[in-house]
C-alpha cells in the first residue's frame, strides 16, 4: 500500500515522469482511481491465492458483517449441530448442500452497501492486478498457479473470502513459489 501511495505522491508533485510500481500484496489504500491517473497507469499489483490483506478495507469488513449477519439470521433455523459447520462452509466457498444458506451469501453479494463517511470504497491504485489463483496443491510436485488479470475495482466489491490459507498465502514465500512457478512455466496473464 505505502508503494503505491508513494507513485501516486510522486506523480502528483512531478518528482518523476517515468516511475513504475510494483506492489506485492497490497490493501487498498486509495480512490478514486481517475485522481492519479498516471501514477496508476504505472502501477502493477500482485496478489497470491486468497491472501488476506488486498481485501482488507472498511468496506470489505462491511459486506463480511452484512454477509455474517443474513447468514446468522438464516442458520438460526438450523440444528444447532449444523448450524456452524454449514455456516463456515458456506463462507468458505467449500461445496454446500444447503441451499437456503448458499442463497442468502449469494443475496448479501449482491446488495448494495450504504454510503457511510469515512469509508469510502477503496482500491488498490493500480492498471494491471495479477491475482496468482492456486490450482492445484501437490506435495510431491509443487503448487501449481494461473495467472488472471482482475479489475481492481471488482476485487474491491466482492465478500472478503474466508479461508484456511488467508493468512499463510500473505507469506512471502507463498509469493516467491508463485513467481517462481511463472517464470518457470511462462505464465502469462
Amino acid at each position: 500500500g505505502v508503494a503505491c501511495l508513494v507513485t501516486i505522491l510522486a506523480y502528483q508533485e512531478a518528482f518523476v515522469h517515468n516511475m513504475r510500481c510494483l506492489a506485492y500484496a497490497p490493501p487498498p489504500v486509495f480512490c478514486p482511481l481517475d485522481a492519479a491517473r498516471k501514477a496508476v497507469a504505472h502501477t502493477t499489483a500482485y496478489v497470491h491465492n486468497m491472501d488476506v490483506v488486498p481485501s482488507l478495507s472498511v468496506s470489505a469488513l462491511r459486506r463480511l458483517l452484512l454477509t455474517i449477519s443474513t447468514l446468522d439470521k438464516r442458520v438460526k433455523e438450523e440444528k444447532p449441530e449444523t448450524q456452524w459447520k454449514e455456516f463456515f462452509k458456506v463462507m468458505s466457498n467449500e461445496e454446500s448442500s444447503h441451499s437456503a444458506l448458499v442463497e442468502a451469501i449469494q443475496t448479501s453479494k449482491k446488495e448494495k452497501l450504504s454510503t457511510m463517511e469515512g469509508a469510502p470504497l477503496l482500491v488498490i491504485p493500480c492498471e494491471q492486478f495479477l491475482w496468482f489463483q492456486n490450482t492445484t496443491k501437490n506435495a510431491e510436485e509443487g503448487d501449481t498457479f494461473a495467472v488472471r488479470k482482475l479489475d481492481p475495482k471488482k476485487y474491491a466489491e466482492r465478500v472478503l473470502d474466508i479461508s484456511d490459507n488467508m493468512v499463510t498465502d500473505h507469506l512471502p514465500p507463498m509469493y516467491e513459489n508463485a513467481f517462481k512457478y511463472a517464470v518457470q512455466h511462462k505464465l502469462e496473464s
